[in-house]
């Protein structure tokens, strides 16, 4: 009777699976990951974890099916294209918000073209950023959803990088390390005899100045009389103590970090950052898998230690702009967004479009870094002179988090105050504080135990005055 129950469960999925179209109507998913056959039953574990830990609706399907039913262009790229903005226009809501890719470029190739135009250099770029753009919207140099890529060439790569990003985001605890940021500049010398005096110092204090002050910023630079001297091994181990980011400013190729080979991709294999892994930036280009070429960025995606995700260039950059476009991105690391929200308002916002099209995702978009923003606790007899509601700490949190406010002296006495929590549909969840209160300092814990993980708000409401503030629960 088993065997019989079992080759009928067998026969009803496949049959389900054979009905299913990517043109229904009815489709509803939060989370699109597009593999190829060989892969996708690689891809279930990280389907079951984005479910139950993001609470999202998770399809997976295939280059395969997805040219099945997206034929009208010669070009893959173009169909793939065609069905991702399909879903924006015809699935249910909430729409798909992320799109992971999951093979690399000669599996599931993307838009090539000349990294510079105006000026006489051979070199290509091979990005993901147009499937971001609606074909069907009004604007064509805006993008819509958020794209990342896994251009893992083997199950085991594909592997390494998914219990990456289940360990990392399944651990509820924070560590100082997560507050930690590495900046690492080239130093003056530009190959060719030419040298390019502080710029890229200057780049990375551009950046690094960008980033809240309780994140801790340690800078690396290979000249031997800065106080901030580093080298190879100065790096190595300060990625395997733990970094929460780090910022790669320099001169670079795919496989080369500087001239002098400050870090190089054969330096990945070193690493021992185990459960530690971190968000990255390359100021030079990079490149996804293809051809049996990788680059430094792919290397630390794909390794079993290394990044958790990345945003930088594919292809040859001006040095100058693309520091604006990672300076906006790194502006929101910190601020309980996911990479691919950070990633679209800091494109979008973007002028120079020849270089934002150059910026794409490395791994998961709706990863989120951890981080611990310290709230100073004033006493409740201390008197303000205004209103204020400061962000929740610890943000993320689980189970229970503080909120903090003040009340103003106002010279009326008590007044009538609310703190309520909403979920990110506007439903009430609870309500912290409803009563009279007198001008003074005040903290409530939250304790949500019974929720799930998402995004809620918190709103702070008197007769005058309102504002409301965001905050992650991570289970």
């Amino acid at each position: 009777m088993k065997n019989f129950i079992c080759i009928i469960l067998f026969l009803f999925s496949s049959i389900s699976a054979k009905n299913f179209s990517l043109k229904s109507l009815d489709n509803q998913f939060d989370y699109v990951i597009i593999t190829i056959d060989k892969f996708r039953n690689g891809c279930e574990e990280f389907k079951d974890h984005k479910n139950s830990h993001n609470n999202f609706s998770v399809l997976i399907t295939t280059k395969n099916e997805i040219l099945n039913e997206f034929y009208d262009s010669e070009n893959e790229q173009e169909n793939i294209r065609d069905f991702i903005s399909y879903t924006n226009h015809f699935w249910q809501d909430p729409k798909p918000k992320y799109f992971l890719f999951a093979a690399d470029l000669d599996s599931i190739p993307n838009f090539k073209f000349r990294s510079v135009d105006f000026i006489d250099y051979n070199d290509s770029s091979y990005s993901d950023f147009y499937y971001g753009i609606d074909k069907l919207g009004d604007d064509s140099t805006k993008i819509s959803v958020s794209v990342g890529r896994i251009s893992s060439q083997d199950t085991i790569q594909l592997k390494n990088y998914f219990s990456k990003i289940i360990t990392y985001e399944s651990n509820s605890f924070y560590e100082e390390w997560h507050n930690k940021s590495l900046f690492i500049s080239d130093d003056e010398y530009g190959g060719n005899d030419l040298y390019d005096g502080n710029i890229f110092q200057s780049l990375t204090r551009k950046v690094a100045d960008y980033l809240p002050n309780s994140i801790t910023k340690d800078f690396i630079i290979p000249i031997d009389t800065s106080e901030f001297y580093g080298n190879n091994q100065t790096i190595m181990e300060k990625l395997n103590s733990g970094v929460s980011s780090v910022y790669f400013c320099g001169h670079a190729n795919d496989t080369i970090f500087t001239h002098e080979s400050l870090f190089v991709y054969t330096d990945i294999s070193k690493l021992l950052n185990v459960n530690k892994p971190f968000f990255v930036s390359f100021l030079a280009g990079q490149q996804f898998a293809r051809n049996n070429e990788t680059s430094i960025v792919n290397e630390l995606i794909n390794s079993q230690n290394g990044a958790l995700a990345s945003i930088s260039p594919v292809g040859a950059v001006f040095a100058i702009q693309n520091n604006e476009l990672i300076k906006n991105i790194w502006s929101s690391l910190y601020s309980g967004k996911s990479i691919g929200e950070i990633y679209i308002t800091s494109i979008n916002e973007a002028d120079n479009f020849n270089e934002k099209r150059k910026m794409n995702i490395f791994g998961d978009p709706s990863v989120t870094l951890k981080y611990n923003f310290p709230v100073s606790i004033s006493s409740v007899d201390l008197i303000q002179e205004e209103f204020s509601l400061l962000q929740n700490y610890p943000n993320p949190f689980n189970p229970s988090t503080k909120i903090s406010y003040t009340i103003p002296d106002l010279k009326a006495g008590e007044i009538l105050v609310k703190l309520i929590i909403y979920d990110i549909l506007g439903n009430e969840i609870e309500i912290l504080v409803n009563e009279s209160q007198t001008p003074g300092k005040y903290s409530v814990t939250f304790d949500a135990k019974n929720i799930s993980t998402g995004v809620y708000f918190y709103s702070l409401i008197t007769n005058n005055f309102i504002e409301t503030k965001k905050m992650l629960l991570i289970k």
